[in-house]
């Protein structure tokens, strides 16, 4: 009895470690995993860090170059016409802004008439309205 109990022993005894073992595998690879992932992502924050910064100089430099094109420093055709398209941008912001305006200051005067506003019965037919707000409040 003694030698089966002993047998006995040593298989949970091995089925336990062996059940340990595999849990500690599971675990190790989901924590790799898992720092793997944490890794990519610092990397793709400083990827989109540094591709800000680099918008920035490429928005720094287009000023320069439509700076110089003001001023009439800029003889290459590609350049020209590129700056050309930002100064018909910005005639036309203009010009939506004076619209802006305009809509804003315009002001009825007496002498124009009402607003018409279409009549829509109060009610849809069939339909009908309590008779007080909140007459249903006492019904609960």
């Amino acid at each position: 009895m003694g030698q089966r109990l002993g047998q006995l022993g040593r298989i949970l005894w091995n089925l336990l470690r062996g059940l340990w073992r595999g849990i500690a595998w599971v675990v190790g690879g989901a924590c790799r995993a898992l720092s793997r992932w944490v890794r990519a992502l610092g990397v793709e924050r400083e990827i989109r860090a540094e591709e800000r910064r680099r918008r920035e100089v490429f928005e720094n430099l287009g000023k320069m170059v439509y700076l110089l094109y003001k001023r009439s420093l800029i003889r290459n055709a590609d350049l020209l016409a590129e700056c050309e398209k930002v100064v018909q941008s910005e005639a036309r912001i203009d010009e939506m802004v004076a619209r802006v305006d305009a809509i804003r200051a315009e002001r009825p005067t007496r002498g124009q008439p009402p607003i018409e506003v279409a009549s829509v019965p109060a009610e849809m037919p069939g339909t009908t309205a309590p008779e007080t707000i909140g007459a249903d409040a006492g019904a609960v």
